[in-house]
């Protein structure tokens, strides 16, 4: 059983796809900004347009890029876009967005049901628990 809540047009999923010489300074703007999670990850690019690649990337076909996926409300986009802009103006950024429909933690709602019960077994409230044991 999974924790799920519905996000239906509440929020979106930015996904900022850069170079990896910016993996610092776009870990300390979203650190600076407060975002509450996000998730970063190696990549590869791949397009039909070559003129900004390297003679190694153009052998192999792809180049080497990072990603970055930010959860958000909705309302909050724009003002993230135009922060990302005026923060990395000129750099080689390219994002999205997409709607998230639901998010959640699997397993984390069985996992508290099953120490509830056991909770309950031993006479304890749940209220404050004993994790020496």
């Amino acid at each position: 059983m999974s924790e799920m809540k519905s996000m239906a047009g509440e929020a979106v999923l930015v996904a900022v796809n850069v170079p990896p010489v910016l993996e610092d300074a776009i870990v300390d703007w979203l650190l600076e900004r407060n975002s509450p999670a996000f998730t970063s990850y190696n990549v590869h690019g791949h397009s039909a347009r070559h003129d900004h690649l390297s003679v190694s990337e153009q052998v192999s076909g792809r180049q080497r890029r990072l990603q970055f996926e930010v959860q958000l409300g909705t309302a909050a986009l724009e003002t993230f876009l135009a922060d990302l802009v005026e923060a990395f103006a000129g750099s080689d950024l390219y994002y999205w967005a997409t709607s998230i429909v639901a998010t959640g933690h699997l397993g984390r709602a069985a996992r508290d049901a099953d120490e509830s019960q056991r909770d309950a077994a031993a006479g304890h409230s749940g209220a404050v628990r004993d994790r020496s044991s």
